[in-house]
């Protein structure tokens, strides 16, 4: 059973993962339709994933990419939420990664 948690939290550590580069490339490409605005979010449970704003920069570097966000969800309940709260400086995008649970593991390495 603990192989089988662990096998839960790295899927969503990779799904994590997955979600800041595709977000972070789609905001280097010069043809992209929209652009990832300071605040993005993206809020992940093991019901579903939320994206705020619903439309615009975030969820058209994830359709682009391929990712589905009505199909994302936590495959583990170690973290609560998490939120993925992007920041963009000088055209830069980084990311802030929190989870709601208090003593969750760490969700990036």
């Amino acid at each position: 059973l603990k192989f089988v948690e662990r096998s839960r939290q790295s899927a969503d550590k990779t799904n994590v993962d997955e979600i800041i580069r595709a977000v972070q490339i789609y905001s280097a490409d010069p043809e992209a339709e929209s652009s990832v605005a300071d605040g993005d979010k993206v809020e992940i449970t093991t019901d579903g994933t939320t994206l705020n704003p619903t439309t615009g920069g975030v969820a058209d570097a994830l359709e682009a990419a391929g990712m589905s966000v009505t199909n994302l969800k936590l495959k583990s309940d170690a973290w609560g939420t998490v939120t993925i709260e992007f920041d963009v400086t000088d055209g830069q995008v980084s990311a802030t990664v929190t989870c709601s649970k208090a003593g969750a593991p760490s969700i990036t390495d």
